[in-house]
């Protein structure tokens, strides 16, 4: 476990010390993807929950939105976390590995 506090360490507190990311993205070291808003759940805390408030409507997030947000985060020298989640569930997009190959290939290669 203190191996992964190092790392969580390393990436927010000390990254945001490099000039890079206060010319470019300052404060920000978390983006959270949103690739469905598609929700199979009802959970009380939710709008989703009703859905006479808020229905499903099968709205994905494109492999070209995840090709060109992959590029502006390349571009702009992010180094933070990048986490798949969202209002809805990740794996009820049909892309999803195609979406977590393009962030892998591109972004991760970028920071290695």
């Amino acid at each position: 476990m203190n191996d992964h506090f190092k790392k969580r360490y390393d990436r927010y507190y000390i990254n945001s010390e490099t000039k890079s990311f206060k010319k470019h993205l300052i404060g920000l070291s978390t983006i959270e993807l949103c690739i469905t808003e598609l929700c199979t759940r009802t959970c009380e805390f939710c709008p989703r929950g009703n859905p006479l408030v808020y229905k499903n409507q099968n709205l994905h997030m494109s492999l070209d939105t995840v090709e060109i947000f992959s590029k502006r985060c390349i571009d702009d020298k992010f180094t933070g976390d990048i986490h798949i989640s969202g209002f809805g569930e990740p794996f009820l997009n049909k892309d999803i590995f195609d979406i977590v190959r393009i962030l892998k290939n591109q972004i991760g290669r970028a920071h290695v």
